[in-house]
């Protein structure tokens, strides 16, 4: 199966937030490791814009040899649609490019389940149950096509597969949950100057330790031990709230 990773440097709120070194290396160079670690996923293209500024992310990808594709900036849909036909994908795992701590346990899991079951998406993004910061979906690529065809909202489609999460009448959606529930659900999405200096924590307390394979379980547990962490971005408002379930 292969991945898509949208990823651009246009950010408002922490432009160029995708290429910032962390431990010594991009964030987004760490994502790409970190879902390179699946035993699903064969490939992985980075789904960048055709934006002078995303050139960027484009030499990043020829410099490391990285599958890379671009279409529009705001039409996120119609530029996962141009990835699968000039890919010619099947199904395909969407990870967004501001997750640097995504796990590959979940990806292979939810793969594992989606492979099992007649499903045209299956995410753990429908209800926030995991940490922001580790969302999986797994996506037919045929329904996802159909969801291109169906949506004319620009507000929506800026969001890719949020047309076919919101409409479970039409496409078979399921969501599945995190199981080991702590008392906090911490912001782990790199989207800001304050998630830029709590995911560098993370990072650089594994990396001090050689663990290069942390998983969630790990990253939860550390934050449980110095709670403090959560006081650094746990006010700033979050725009994918408002469609998603607490």
């Amino acid at each position: 199966m292969k991945a898509i990773i949208n990823v651009r440097l246009g950010s408002t709120r922490l432009p160029g937030k995708v290429l910032m070194n962390i431990c010594d290396k991009p964030a987004l160079q760490h994502l790409i490791e970190r879902v390179g670690k699946s035993k699903y996923i064969e490939d992985i293209i980075i789904n960048t814009t055709t934006e002078e500024i995303d050139n960027k992310i484009v030499d990043f990808c020829k410099e490391n040899h990285y599958l890379y594709n671009r279409g529009s900036e705001e039409d996120v849909t119609s530029r996962i649609s141009s990835a699968i036909n000039n890919y010619q994908i099947k199904n395909f795992v969407e990870i967004y490019g501001d997750c640097p701590l995504v796990d590959y346990r979940i990806i292979d899991s939810a793969i594992e389940y989606f492979n099992a079951n007649d499903l045209d998406f299956y995410g753990n993004d429908l209800k926030t149950t995991f940490p922001p910061g580790f969302e999986v979906e797994v996506v037919k690529s045929k329904a996802f096509l159909k969801s291109d065809l169906l949506c004319d909202d620009p507000e929506i489609r800026e969001h890719g597969t949020l047309f076919m999460r919101l409409n479970p009448d039409i496409f078979k959606i399921k969501n599945f949950e995190y199981i080991n529930q702590y008392d906090f659900i911490p912001h782990l999405t790199l989207d800001t100057k304050e998630d830029f200096q709590f995911i560098s924590i993370i990072f650089e307390h594994f990396y001090s330790k050689q663990d290069f394979d942390f998983s969630i379980e790990d990253v939860m547990n550390f934050i449980d031990l110095n709670k403090d962490l959560l006081q650094l971005n746990n006010l700033i408002e979050r725009k994918w709230k408002q469609y998603r379930d607490d």
